[in-house]
């Protein structure tokens, strides 16, 4: 984590020189209005009050500090992109998204929520061969209920990009099958998906994600 603003323009500088740009007046500004801002903001934030600035400029500089490794783009569920520091330049944490006017809040969750989160990506790169840039809490259940305590918490991943965990000799990652929505559905009804987990996860997806 980086406090102070001189040595976080010093990082921010090596970044950009890394590949092979230039840490211009506007992109300092943008950086320091994201240091200032505390939470994701979205471009016509940023750009409030700044006479001359065009959206398409601070876009296309925000591009480039995005691939610098400088800031990371925040996705919400009604399209609309947000911009904050890259994790490495500030500290470790999540996101709270409101569903209805899609505003971006930081928080910082339990131990035991974190250990969760972690075990789940971790289990998303080592099943699927993909690492998530997002994963959303949908719920939970127990195994055995009455039986055992065992809980198991299910998210939705998505951002995915290509990250494989190293495999032992003997194991080995399955290629994923892309499917809709409507082929999942089929995939349940003609009985190829069957096993409880999945179909707790679709059902919990739907109740969060299907228009009523």
């Amino acid at each position: 984590m980086i406090e102070r603003a001189g040595d976080l323009d010093v990082a921010v500088e090596a970044r950009l020189r890394a590949v092979g740009q230039r840490y211009t007046p506007q992109r300092r500004t943008l950086v320091e209005t994201l240091r200032r801002a505390g939470n994701p903001v979205a471009v016509p934030d940023v750009v409030s009050g700044r006479r001359g600035v065009p959206q398409s400029s601070a876009y296309r500089n925000l591009g480039v500090l995005e691939q610098a490794g400088v800031v990371r783009r925040v996705l919400t569920d009604e399209g609309t992109a947000r911009f904050e520091l890259a994790e490495e330049l500030t500290e470790h944490h999540h996101h709270l998204v409101c569903r209805s006017c899609g505003a971006v809040e930081d928080v910082t969750i339990p131990a035991a929520l974190e250990r969760s989160v972690a075990r789940s990506l971790a289990g998303v790169a080592e099943e699927t061969g993909f690492a998530a840039g997002c994963l959303e809490h949908l719920g939970g259940t127990y195994m055995v209920p009455g039986w055992g305590e065992e809980y198991i918490d299910y998210y939705l991943a998505t951002d995915l990009r290509p990250d494989p965990l190293p495999q032992d000799d003997d194991e080995g990652i399955a290629e994923p099958i892309p499917m809709t929505l409507g082929e999942i559905h089929d995939a349940v009804e003609d009985g190829r998906i069957a096993d409880a987990k999945t179909l707790v996860a679709l059902a919990l997806f739907e109740t969060r994600h299907t228009p009523t």
